[in-house]
């Protein structure tokens, strides 16, 4: 099976070779599956605390289930108050919205979802590299090495094991593959 070899000096490692062995290629696969998964989950706690803000600006102290409402908010993002008193409702509202507006925020979600991807990346780099130094982890959370740096190295290594051509035409049988109707 030929060996391809990778550049990944921007990390401090020189270079990787891999091939399109079953094995690298279930690597490279359960790493999609972990990048996908991670911003999946990424959209889906935005998407759940937009709605939660939504809910928490129509609230009505007047309203016995909204009271009920805002309990489930305040559990569900830890600033419970400790009183239902109705002269307590703004702040108790106010704390809420406080614990929800991180998670409403884009660069905090942008970035929060870049780190968990970066750490991957390093990873599926190390474990590929045959390595698993505390060192190099250490220098990525010093910030000493790029997470674009390791995303590059790490797309490189999969589009190797996966024979996949960066900057390639699609194929016509893939075309065809993904054509609908009679081929």
């Amino acid at each position: 099976m030929a060996k391809i070899t990778v550049d990944a000096t921007k990390l401090g490692l020189g270079s990787i070779e891999v091939d399109h062995s079953f094995g690298m290629k279930r690597k490279a696969g359960e790493l999609n599956k972990d990048i996908s998964q991670i911003q999946l989950d990424a959209q889906r706690k935005f998407s759940a605390a937009v709605r939660d803000m939504n809910v928490l600006q129509k609230l009505d102290k007047s309203k016995s289930e909204d009271e009920r409402t805002l309990e489930r908010l305040e559990d569900k993002y830890g600033t419970g108050f400790g009183s239902i008193d109705p002269d307590y409702w703004d702040m108790r509202v106010e704390s809420v919205a406080l614990a929800i507006s991180p998670e409403v925020n884009q660069v905090t979600l942008t970035a929060g979802t870049e780190l968990k991807i970066a750490e991957k990346y390093l990873a599926f780099i190390e474990d590929l590299a045959g390595i698993n130094t505390k060192a190099r982890k250490q220098k990525f959370e010093n910030g000493n090495l790029s997470t674009d740096d390791i995303a590059e190295v790490a797309k490189k290594l999969t589009f190797a094991i996966l024979d996949i051509k960066e900057d390639s035409e699609v194929s016509e049988s893939d075309k065809k593959s993904n054509s609908v109707g009679d081929k």
